[in-house]
């Protein structure tokens, strides 16, 4: 009986100083030494209570944080709301409240981490359409048409994390979207491309996903905005541009386009590698047909 009441008030006893633990989740931005300066702890004592911090330390890692003796820091104020409503209940006076208060606030500050701007940018070429379209071999010779397309784009923006590793990109760029189609049979050659000069805006949501330090996933899906700002068709050596085809052929060319994005990859100390999959929201100039494709970029986030 001795046995049983001894381990449960050993228990109790456990139960007691787990309850009382306070655990730190690490925020963007924070250090071990801002975080034992908030909690008025040493950073020997923090890595103490936590050793795998001293190592590894990443966004999203649970900090134990050592007890404070009080004493030696009087103007300690514990960091729960709990807490903190008992010691404004217990010291009543003006002064305290008053230095509660200002705490409180800091702490409100310490959480506005999560709201931040990051420089971004990115660049790459996709591959739209690619294909053999006829083939036929005659008496007179062989006969084929090929047609092909392609695109360039960079671009230049921010991420803005409203959550700690949840944000989005506002960008603004250059997209240059090119088709091409050639015949070729015995004895002649012709050809007829389009290219298209674009200033792009992607916006989009995404998601950071941490594996260690500097190592992480990132999702990213949204529209892309294009605008035609010039461009020319050719045909073989003749080249004609957009302005001229409107103004003295008639032609109407599509100057506003959108794509959906929807890609993925790795970042690496701040580099990105991502490949994406591209989903026309409607014709737009360059591209050959409304049909699907799929790009590579390389990016950087700082």
């Amino acid at each position: 009986m001795k046995r049983l009441l001894t381990s449960i008030l050993m228990l109790l006893s456990v139960m007691i100083v787990l309850a009382q633990q306070v655990v730190h989740t690490v925020q963007r931005g924070e250090t071990l030494e801002s975080i034992a300066q908030k909690y008025y702890v040493s950073v020997d004592a923090l890595k103490l209570a936590n050793p795998d911090a001293a190592e590894l330390f990443y966004i999203g890692m649970k900090l134990n944080i050592p007890k404070v003796n009080e004493s030696e820091h009087p103007s300690y104020v514990p960091q729960h709301e709990n807490e903190m409503v008992e010691t404004i209940q217990q010291t009543p006076s003006y002064e305290s409240i008053s230095h509660v208060s200002s705490n409180y606030i800091d702490v409100s500050e310490s959480l506005s981490l999560k709201n931040t701007w990051h420089i971004a940018f990115r660049l790459g070429p996709s591959f739209y359409n690619s294909e053999k379209t006829g083939g036929m071999k005659k008496e007179y010779g062989y006969s084929s048409t090929y047609s092909q397309s392609w695109g360039f784009e960079a671009a230049f923006g921010a991420h803005y994390y409203i959550l700690d590793n949840l944000y989005v990109s506002g960008m603004l760029g250059y997209n240059q979207a090119s088709s091409s189609l050639s015949m070729n049979s015995i004895g002649s050659y012709n050809s007829t491309s389009v290219v298209s000069h674009n200033i792009s805006m992607p916006i989009e949501v995404g998601a950071y996903i941490p594996i260690s330090k500097n190592i992480g996933f990132v999702l990213e899906a949204g529209p892309t905005l294009l605008y035609a700002v010039d461009g020319y068709t050719k045909i073989n050596k003749e080249k004609i541009s957009f302005s001229k085809l409107e103004d003295d052929y008639d032609v109407k060319i599509d100057r506003f386009g959108a794509f959906l994005r929807v890609g993925g990859g790795f970042s690496l100390w701040g580099f990105r590698i991502q490949g994406y999959y591209g989903i026309p929201l409607s014709k737009f100039a360059g591209a050959s047909e409304k049909k699907n494709f799929w790009g590579i970029t390389l990016g950087s986030e700082m």
